[in-house]
């Protein structure tokens, strides 16, 4: 979309040159609470070039700009001389006029059929509009699949009754400590009426932290729709796809335990010195086999509880072996390296052994 000719400084809105004042009467108020890019800024400018001032800026009686702080630079920047200004004489409600109407842009939203329909009639007109190319294809693809951004009340979600993903305490830890880190940047996806279909585990965390408010992604669809199903499943299952680079998963853990701990990034301590020692040789995989898991648990890999002594044995064959388990009562397998007795449940893995060593 081309820009058309820059209208004359002068050229202000007929029903708004009573009210103008010249521009180097007014100044930036240091307390606006509203931040202007490069890129809004310019919008500005190009509205103004286009179209003239079409509302007036308010300002207090000694020429502080309170609403339209943007409109005031992109006019001095295109060298306007005058600007269209209603003066507030008390400070409190020109404030609170200028949050209100911020505010109140925000909260609105775009018409996406009728604002592209608008658009695309608009391709030939001589107008700079303000959307480049990139986001008319933004545009396009939300017209397609309709989402919504927005920060709501936690108590608000609900659990998708379908959701198949259980989140130990062990992950909720790691979550809480991530998101009292570094905020919501994990996406939380809800249908239409907020049933969660991506992000269970993060609003189980932010509940347990104590948050009330949470951002989302919605989505228009029924939380029965095949589309939010597949949203659901994909989440959960594409990163299984995925593979670890254990070398430089390793290095970048050895930096993160050096500027405060693991906890957070889904690893501790253990499970870093198992993938060193995969990285290194020192554990070889056998199969799909996690050695993490084959070692938690274990008296020489849980340091916090060692036992009370213990007795390294040694048999001639494999005889001896066998009967060394019938005395003690236990089964022993080609992997077992060490076992406690008395015998002592292991609640969440198949057996008490190590992975073999090279």
């Amino acid at each position: 979309m081309s820009r058309i000719k820059a209208l004359a400084p002068e050229n202000i809105n007929e029903a708004l040159k009573e009210l103008k004042r010249p521009i180097s009467k007014l100044k930036l108020d240091k307390h606006n609470a509203r931040k202007h890019s490069a890129r809004s800024l310019e919008g500005i400018r190009q509205s103004l070039a286009n179209f003239g001032q079409q509302k007036p800026i308010v300002v207090l009686k000694d020429g502080t700009v309170v609403a339209g702080n943007g409109t005031f630079l992109a006019a001095r920047s295109l060298g306007w001389k005058n600007l269209a200004c209603v003066v507030f004489e008390d400070v409190d409600r020109a404030r609170a006029y200028a949050i209100a109407d911020n505010r109140a842009s925000e909260l609105s939203e775009w018409d996406t059929d009728e604002l592209l329909e608008q658009l695309e009639q608009m391709r030939d007109v001589n107008f700079t509009l303000g959307f480049d190319e990139g986001e008319l294809q933004d545009l396009i693809e939300q017209q397609t699949n309709p989402f919504f951004t927005e920060r709501v009340d936690i108590t608000k979600l609900h659990p998708h009754p379908k959701n198949y993903r259980r989140h130990t305490s062990e992950q909720l830890k790691h979550l809480i400590r991530s998101v009292e880190t570094h905020g919501f940047y994990r996406s939380v996806v809800v249908a239409r009426d907020y049933t969660i279909l991506a992000g269970h585990g993060v609003v189980e965390a932010a509940t347990l932290a104590g948050k009330h408010r949470i951002p989302i992604i919605r989505f228009d669809i029924d939380s029965e729709d095949p589309r939010a199903l597949k949203i659901m499943t994909s989440d959960n299952e594409i990163q299984r796809l995925a593979e670890n680079d254990n070398a430089a998963l390793v290095k970048l853990l050895q930096e993160i335990m050096g500027e405060g701990g693991l906890l957070g990034t889904g690893h501790d301590r253990q499970s870093f010195e198992v993938l060193t020692g995969i990285v290194e040789g020192r554990i070889k995989l056998a199969g799909e086999v996690d050695p993490y898991e084959e070692w938690k648990g274990m008296p020489d890999f849980e340091n916090e509880n060692v036992g009370f002594r213990k007795i390294i044995m040694h048999f001639d064959d494999q005889a001896a072996v066998d009967a060394f388990a019938k005395l003690i009562g236990q089964t022993f397998t080609e992997k077992t390296r060490a076992t406690w007795y008395p015998e002592k449940e292991n609640n969440v893995f198949i057996d008490k052994r190590y992975a073999s060593e090279s």
